[in-house]
């Protein structure tokens, strides 16, 4: 079933993947949590932003990636690494280095 799937996932990086899920999967299932939206919030940074995510994440998709960089604005860039998942800094850490160094750090306060 997908709980399993969500499960067997999260133990690639997590000692304790059952607890990890139901406290993750009952927050983010839960009535309070289904208008919440942190894109507002995001407005006020200022310093380059990266965000790095796997075309393959089987946590977020690439419309949330892209989002979640424009509601940065220009300071923010996404980049979306083919074949990559969820933990693109473990499974690219090079490719992740190499995107942090390259980031333009001219504008940040």
């Amino acid at each position: 079933d997908d709980t399993e799937r969500w499960v067997a996932g999260l133990s690639r990086a997590h000692e304790r993947p059952d607890l990890l899920f139901e406290a993750w999967s009952g927050v983010w299932t839960s009535t309070e949590f289904r208008s919440w939206d942190v894109r507002a919030a995001l407005g006020g940074v200022e310093c380059p932003t990266v965000g790095a995510q796997g075309l393959l994440d089987e946590y977020g998709t690439p419309e949330q990636a892209i989002a979640t960089a424009a509601a940065i604005g220009e300071h923010a860039t996404c980049m979306l690494l083919p074949g990559r998942g969820h933990l693109v800094h473990h499974e690219a850490p090079d490719r992740v280095v190499a995107i942090i160094a390259e980031a333009d750090r001219s504008t940040c306060p």
